[in-house]
């Protein structure tokens, strides 16, 4: 959900402005019918501004048309009448819980640092920088699939 207020852009998927916009869910919708429509349920976006404390309230209704839940028109309120709208419906909003738009990162706390390790003249293993071992030992033998084998190539010019 976007909000455009004081000259900045407010958004749920920003990490610095996230937490300016809070999410309700109706408990029952504050209309009944909407366009011919019976209302079926309301989710009501209000966004505090940072910078004067404006107040924006953008109200998302839904009807359900054989069995699948549609939108109907968004209805967007500020000033005076966001205010009074979030006083008048206190006791039927629900807060929802905003979770960080920030993504973690999956990472590691030690990464074994391994070097190729040459047997002769053309085979190498991977083996730790440690000098503890080689990257995998089965037994005290080295599995064949981790022997990386580069055959000698000459060039003549």
């Amino acid at each position: 959900m976007r909000f455009y207020c004081c000259g900045l852009l407010y958004s749920t998927d920003d990490p610095e402005t996230y937490w300016c916009i809070e999410k309700y869910l109706m408990k029952r919708p504050s209309l009944k019918y909407f366009d011919g429509k019976k209302i079926t349920k309301e989710i009501v976006y209000a966004l505090f501004c940072k910078k004067n404390d404006c107040c924006k309230v953008k109200i998302l209704r839904y009807y359900e048309d054989n069995g699948i839940v549609k939108p109907l028109k968004i209805k967007n309120l500020s000033k005076e009448n966001a205010k009074k709208f979030l006083e008048r419906t206190k006791t039927m909003r629900i807060r929802q819980p905003q979770c960080c738009p920030i993504k973690k990162v999956q990472n590691a706390k030690n990464i074994p640092w391994v070097y190729g390790k040459a047997l002769d003249g053309e085979t190498q293993v991977a083996r730790y920088l440690d000098e503890s071992g080689n990257r995998n030992i089965f037994k005290d033998q080295i599995w064949q699939s981790e022997i990386i084998k580069s055959t000698i190539k000459t060039y003549n010019i």
